[in-house]
């Protein structure tokens, strides 16, 4: 198993909440110290997160994630998904577009739409596959 996808399993099975940058390289997930967002490069297995400075590799988030789930520490904040918020914000817009369909309403939602996706593109491309 590579190293990227054993960083990705791990994130999963701990239920760790996370999101793969569009670069493929790194994962953002929600720092086990902090809460705050970190990041895990997906091939060298290093991780950081910018908010509390901590550091360390795989191994050393392993022992963290041990030892938080003995302590049964769990955040109720919730860890920010800029790709899932794009998806719920398009979500919405398409139900206020579809519930004024045939209406001037619906022609203003359907331009406000084309701009938030254009912008939304611009500030969150699409990741490379």
């Amino acid at each position: 198993m590579s190293l990227k996808k054993f960083s990705i399993s791990f994130l999963k099975e701990h239920e760790i909440r996370y999101f793969i940058n569009n670069n493929n390289e790194y994962a953002s997930f929600e720092c086990l110290i902090c809460y705050k967002k970190a990041n895990l490069h997906l091939e060298t297995t290093k991780w950081e997160c910018s908010y509390c400075k901590t550091v360390g590799d795989i191994e050393s988030l392993i022992k963290l994630c041990e030892t938080k789930l003995k302590q049964h520490e769990r955040t109720i904040e919730i860890f920010y998904n800029p790709r899932k918020e794009k998806n719920e914000v398009n979500y919405h817009l398409k139900k206020l577009i579809l519930k004024s369909k045939g209406t001037e309403f619906e022609k203003e939602l359907l331009k406000i739409q084309n701009k938030i996706e254009r912008l939304l593109e611009e500030l969150i491309p699409k990741r490379a596959t």
